[in-house]
């Protein structure tokens, strides 16, 4: 670009005001007091009068007053890369961050020399020595950093105290159209930001940040990044396990939703094709496609495309792994999968299996528990079904126990996490059906098992303190994540764990079922008073010798017939509740006895009151009739109100008791592929 007469003055005034600031700075270097406490005072001093001096060019450069801030450079030229804030930026970083005016930017670039730009670092907040480049990068200001890079491309490669250049400060502060405009850009310096730790933060980046084209893009280009670990020592794949949203078994749609998403068919190329140009400089993609003109839609459409590349991301780590002569198979992939394996992602561990079949017998962390073990403990169903798609060499799988002499019973006896259910009753349940199904699959010899194996960093500890070996005091004792380690030195059963780790549990479940049934009592006693009552009285009353007046009319049959129903069903409904509150409540009372009790018993308190308002209306229709002919709708309209809410308040209850108790089981094949 060539400059102006009044670019050339400025730059030559901005050489000489460097010029005296070093040599101010300098002076001052050789003046300093002795003392630590007297140079800290003194510098503190000398920033608070710098803000304060160069306050007026802070004001204009946030407004993006350029008239005002020309003014400033002219009567100090060296205020263009003086720090402006207390953050230590420059009017250029300042701009960039604000981003009030792209005029003002480019503005201030025609007064900066070239070779003076890689220069202007901040220095005193972290993060340390952030260029211009990523300031624009960290707000998303791609307009900025396109004419940033058109000045000096040299500020692709610089990387600040994180060791981050701007496009990895981009994936950080999830900015799409910044990443696809930075990764358009030729990168032929040092750093590179797509080889060794560098390349491995980058991805780690764009997955934790949701963007998983940006992700399935990289890896076609880098596959080598797939077994790469960034600075923090963690993997591609080590991210992708602990993001249950990014997989359909952690997607949570509504019933429509679902049925759209079946609907949804996406092209394989539209998941793992190169992005558009367009795409790369930051534009929308014209050719979405159309259902994405609905906003309705668009977020499962979206769904169903990370569910896609996801999936595609998983395959392609996972053979990579495999692969790969440089790290071994077991060490990259097994803790992933245990980690998917704790979130319930049943994908990604079908994915590493078959990639690695071998992977279901490592047993990988301090507690040496291999994949079923962390899906027994966590209870995650559809982890465990893969179990089911197994070839005959599942039962070897469960014949292992971890460091603490536990096998996968004890771990079915160990008390669950608390998941979304109603109530501690419905949890027992819960509980109860895992340790019923784990206990069908182990040998006879395992339900009796006792767990009294030490773990071998205790026999060591037990061993050095015999020696005269004593550790540290403050050293802290490793614990079970479930269970304590209290229990290897118990021996007990896998029935004796479940029964002392579940007797809280018993106790709430017992004042729960017991608080639901007082209560649905006490309705159901009422209605069997006032339906009771109302099989004595008729509507209209009877003649002398006892029979009713409108025993003719048909609407008296419907009156009979419901109030009739509603006494049978509310003393049906009585005696359920009743059952429940003296039932000796033990253990296996809430697998089938007490939820199939209270499911009645709803279900019943239900049809009593539905059949109490059919006859209340029928009543009064009988009354009022003869003088109001369109009494009916009113009274059809207020008795759904009543039903309507008992519904809505109890409905999900009983769906839930009913599918618990004599729905399907949730264990089982899914499908008749093999896993391994």
């Amino acid at each position: 670009m060539k400059k102006s007469g009044y670019s050339r003055v400025a730059e030559g005034s901005l050489k000489q005001g460097l010029l005296q600031s070093t040599a101010t700075h300098d002076d001052d270097t050789s003046t300093e007091t002795p003392g630590k406490h007297s140079t800290m005072t003194e510098e503190l001093q000398q920033e608070t009068k710098n803000h304060i001096y160069y306050l007026p060019l802070y004001k204009a450069t946030i407004n993006g007053d350029w008239r005002t801030a020309r003014s400033f450079f002219e009567e100090h030229p060296n205020a263009l890369t003086a720090e402006v804030s207390e953050d230590s930026m420059t009017a250029l970083h300042v701009a960039t961050i604000t981003g009030q005016s792209l005029e003002f930017v480019q503005n201030l670039l025609e007064l900066i020399p070239g070779e003076s730009l890689q220069d202007l670092k901040t220095r005193k907040y972290p993060p340390l020595h952030n260029t211009p480049l990523h300031s624009a990068a960290a707000v998303g200001n791609i307009e900025a950093a396109k004419v940033l890079v058109q000045k000096d491309s040299g500020l692709l490669h610089h990387t600040n105290e994180f060791d981050e250049t701007p496009l990895h400060t981009a994936a950080e502060f999830a900015h799409k159209d910044t990443i696809w405009y930075l990764l358009s850009k030729p990168y032929h310096g040092d750093p590179s930001p797509f080889t060794g730790k560098l390349g491995a933060k980058l991805l780690n980046l764009v997955l934790e940040a949701d963007f998983y084209d940006i992700a399935l893009y990289l890896l076609n280009r880098f596959p080598e990044l797939a077994i790469e670990k960034d600075s923090d020592n963690n993997t591609a794949l080590g991210i992708l396990a602990r993001k249950p949203h990014a997989f359909p078994s952690g997607s949570k749609l509504g019933c429509f939703q679902r049925l759209l998403y079946h609907c949804i068919c996406l092209n394989e190329n539209r998941v793992t094709q190169s992005p558009e140009p367009k795409l790369l400089e930051g534009q929308q993609n014209a050719n979405l496609s159309k259902s994405r003109m609905f906003g309705y839609f668009q977020h499962v459409y979206d769904t169903k495309l990370m569910h896609m590349q996801t999936g595609r991301i998983a395959k392609i780590l996972c053979e990579e792994a495999v692969n790969s002569n440089k790290l071994d198979a077991e060490h990259m992939l097994g803790a992933p999968m245990h980690t998917a394996a704790t979130m319930g992602i049943h994908e990604l561990v079908e994915d590493i299996i078959k990639a690695y079949p071998y992977s279901v017998w490592i047993r990988s962390g301090e507690d040496k528990r291999n994949v079923f073990h962390q899906a027994v403990l966590n209870r995650k169903e559809n982890v465990f079904n893969l179990f089911y798609s197994m070839s005959l060499q599942k039962h070897f799988v469960t014949k292992s126990t971890d460091a603490y002499g536990n096998n996968i019973l004890h771990l079915a006896g160990f008390l669950g996490p608390i998941e979304h259910i109603s109530g501690p009753a419905l949890q027992m349940q819960r509980e109860l059906q895992w340790f019923e199904e784990v206990e069908k699959h182990v040998k006879p010899s395992f339900k009796q098992q006792l767990n009294n194996k030490k773990k071998k960093g205790q026999q060591d500890k037990k061993s050095k303190k015999v020696s005269g070996e004593v550790p540290p005091k403050n050293q802290s004792k490793s614990s079970l994540s479930d269970g304590g380690e209290d229990e290897n030195y118990k021996g007990k059963t896998p029935k004796q764990v479940f029964s002392e780790k579940h007797k809280n549990l018993v106790e709430k479940g017992e004042q729960w079922m017991k608080d639901t049934a007082s209560s649905c009592t006490v309705v159901a006693t009422l209605v069997v008073g006032v339906v009771f009552f109302g099989a004595s009285s008729p509507p209209g009353g009877s003649d002398s010798s006892g029979i009713p007046v409108f025993i003719s009319h048909p609407a008296f049959m419907i009156y009979a017939f419901s109030d009739s129903l509603a006494l049978f069903a509310s003393a049906t409904s009585v005696l359920m509740f009743l059952g429940i509150l003296t039932n000796r409540y033990a253990e296996k009372d809430f697998l089938r006895a007490l939820p199939r009790r209270l499911c009645i018993g709803l279900i019943s308190l239900f049809f009593s009151i539905v059949f109490m308002l059919v006859a209340f209306g029928s009543s009064l229709y009988l009354v009022l009739v003869h003088r109001v002919k369109w009494v009916a709708v009113p009274i059809v309209l207020l008795a759904c109100i009543p039903i309507t809410l008992f519904g809505l308040l109890q409905f999900p209850l009983l769906v839930e008791v009913a599918q618990s108790t004599f729905g399907p089981s949730r264990f089982g094949p899914k499908g008749k592929k093999i896993v391994c």
